[in-house]
């Protein structure tokens, strides 16, 4: 066999594999329309599979957990006919089926291999419940414990604000009957309708934050904030072309929880930012600032007190550049002392 053929013979190996067909007929398991084995379900998402000869191979049960009408999580717990083995593995959708049935026989036989056309493989079975695997039940337990504190806490900040926005985008806290205002909410609709825009305004028309809404199934919304933070949250309330106060206050609850509580909080963060940066940038620079020294006059006079000299600028933002170009700068020639007079 030369090389271009064995290359083709690769090359059809995994697409016989993915275009096998199962399905279920009679309780039986068929791949290709062949019979290899029984399946019963007579017990809501209870799945035992036996061969052709009724011996029990091994038992399914499809676990979820709900939170709400949303899914956490969702997995396959596999066990040995005695159910002295057992094993967890996630429900990987790896067909388009609306039958959970198929999309479990798929997953057995395909992707770990348990049986093919030719039957169960004992050997894999073995295999299979021989590999040690993290408990999806105890993890997705212990994720939606996490999921419900959250939306705890969650409920309980935003609660004390009690944000509300009103039609014309006026962002207020306080609830329908509050007078406190915080900041302004503006949408821009796509031409497209497949996604929008959100820009939250606090009272110093700083713009906090940009809201970025895909408008899909998953409703996700994609927040920028002022300081180059990001996050995202899937969205309960959708943006439409009309109305959108339940949106914006949606999303306003979604600041206030990360403490984003707009007024004049980002004007004070960036001017706090700006000292930090000034106060960094003297550290760096040649330039002294109010050490205790002495200078002496043109006439041999000594003061004593605290001196300031500065021979470069200060590069607050970290650009490199801190040389002086302007040829009638006083950089490096003025000294200013302070100190007692005779007077005090």
């Amino acid at each position: 066999m030369n090389f271009k053929k064995l290359f083709l013979l690769l090359l059809l190996i995994p697409i016989v594999g993915i275009g096998q067909k199962f399905k279920t007929k009679n309780d039986k398991i068929l791949i290709d329309d062949k019979e290899i084995g029984i399946l019963t379900d007579k017990i809501r998402d209870n799945y035992e599979f036996s061969d052709l000869n009724m011996e029990k191979k091994f038992i399914v049960d499809y676990k979820t957990l709900m939170e709400g009408t949303t899914i956490i999580n969702q997995w396959l717990k596999v066990s040995s006919p005695d159910g002295k083995k057992t094993t967890e593995i996630p429900y990987d959708v790896l067909i388009t089926s609306f039958s959970p049935t198929k999309i479990i026989l798929h997953l057995l036989s395909v992707k770990y291999g348990l049986f093919d056309i030719n039957g169960f493989s004992q050997s894999k079975i073995d295999a299979f419940f021989e590999v040690q695997r993290e408990s999806i039940g105890k993890n997705a337990t212990q994720s939606k414990l996490e999921l419900v504190m959250n939306r705890k806490e969650k409920q309980d900040k935003v609660s004390k604000y009690r944000p509300f926005v009103k039609t014309d985008g006026t962002i207020m806290l306080g609830g329908t009957l509050g007078t406190n205002i915080v900041g302004k909410a503006i949408g821009s609709p796509s031409n497209f309708g497949t996604s929008s825009t959100a820009n939250i305004f606090d009272l110093d028309g700083i713009m906090v934050a940009t809201a970025d809404i895909t408008n899909d199934a998953n409703n996700k919304v994609k927040v920028t904030l002022f300081n180059d933070n990001k996050f995202e949250y899937k969205a309960e309330k959708r943006f439409s072309g009309s109305d959108n106060s339940s949106f914006f206050t949606e999303l306003i609850g979604e600041l206030l929880f990360r403490d984003y509580v707009l007024g004049h909080q980002a004007k004070v963060y960036k001017d706090a930012l700006y000292k930090e940066k000034v106060k960094l940038a003297k550290d760096r620079s040649q330039n002294i600032y109010n050490l205790n020294g002495y200078a002496i006059d043109e006439k041999g006079k000594k003061y004593e007190g605290v001196i300031n000299a500065q021979f470069e600028m200060l590069d607050v933002n970290q650009t490199g550049n801190n040389q002086v170009v302007d040829a009638i700068d006083n950089y490096g020639k003025n000294v200013s002392i302070k100190y007692l007079n005779e007077k005090g």
